[in-house]
């Protein structure tokens, strides 16, 4: 890679790495929302013992930390290709003077 093309590479990896982290926030925000099919699985008509069941599911439901690494590290891996192509090709990010 050669200094021209480093400040575009750059750029878009930080672009990829943005889109992880706004992936990850509605991915959170959707999962704290979102999924409301517990009361499904503990459906019945007997009298229901209190919220620990309930509370003990969501904490088996919570997205395991691979999650977050792959929501979050796939589009700054796939930022910095598409950076890498984007150089090749003659795209390029530059700064300019004041």
């Amino acid at each position: 890679m050669t200094p021209e093309q480093r400040p575009t590479v750059l750029a878009a990896t930080v672009l990829g790495f943005g889109c992880g982290l706004a992936a990850s926030a509605v991915l959170a925000a959707w999962w704290t929302a979102g999924p409301n099919s517990v009361s499904c699985y503990y459906g019945s008509y007997e009298p229901f013992g209190g919220d620990d069941a309930i509370s003990e599911m969501l904490t088996k439901m919570w997205p395991t930390w691979w999650l977050w690494v792959g929501v979050l590290v796939a589009p700054t891996v796939a930022g910095a290709l598409l950076g890498v192509l984007a150089a090749r090709f003659g795209v390029r990010v530059q700064r300019l003077p004041r």
